[in-house]
């Protein structure tokens, strides 16, 4: 996938067809409500060996929590890469097949969501909040029970298994600024027009 992120363009031509391997990739905050735990304790129920998973955050997240878990890692297919610049969000996405969000919390709107759906990235993702929303099943990615390992090792498994076919999808682009803009206007207006009126 080649993202040019000053002028929000982005193609894809990166083909999961052929690839020796799948690479999965969390972005974020290493905490406990973000679920990584969930992804590292799910790749211990997975028994492919084509797959690889990319943990990118800082690991002092959540002092004493994130370096422990960090620290715990034996699996060689998980590699802890620490955090990256802003600027280097596209290339990070570039080298992804998909995008994991573990999150155990009621999350709104997250950004890395909508940022790996602008790279044309599909999004495995827990079925709360705001994500399973923005998510939708079979178009932008998959959902998963938030907080059940084995449900989300299966699903990995079910991709490594078939990669051409899970992934094949295009996600659709997330609505820009301007276009939320005017979706929360046309939703106030109606509101207001539907609302009864005060004497």
């Amino acid at each position: 996938r080649n993202c040019d992120w000053s002028s929000d363009v982005c193609s894809s031509d990166l083909d999961v067809r052929g690839k020796p391997h799948l690479d999965l990739g969390y972005v974020g905050s290493i905490s406990r409500h973000k679920g990584v735990q969930v992804l590292i304790e799910a790749m211990q129920h997975i028994e492919a060996p084509n797959v690889r998973l990319h943990l990118h955050g800082r690991r002092d997240s959540q002092p004493g929590f994130s370096e422990a878990l960090i620290d715990s890692i034996a699996d060689p297919r998980i590699t802890f890469h620490g955090a990256f610049a802003p600027a280097e969000l596209g290339t990070v996405l570039s080298h992804l097949d998909a995008l994991v969000v573990p999150s155990l919390w009621y999350e709104n709107t997250p950004f890395s969501v909508l940022e790996a759906l602008h790279a044309g990235v599909p999004v495995i993702a827990s079925d709360l909040g705001g994500i399973a929303e923005i998510v939708r099943e079979g178009e932008s990615g998959i959902l998963f029970p938030a907080g059940k390992a084995k449900r989300l090792a299966e699903v990995i498994q079910r991709i490594a298994a078939d990669p051409e076919t899970t992934l094949a999808i295009t996600p659709p682009q997330p609505p820009s600024i301007a276009d939320n803009l005017v979706q929360l206007q046309t939703l106030y207006e109606s509101l207001i027009a539907e609302a009864p009126t005060r004497n």
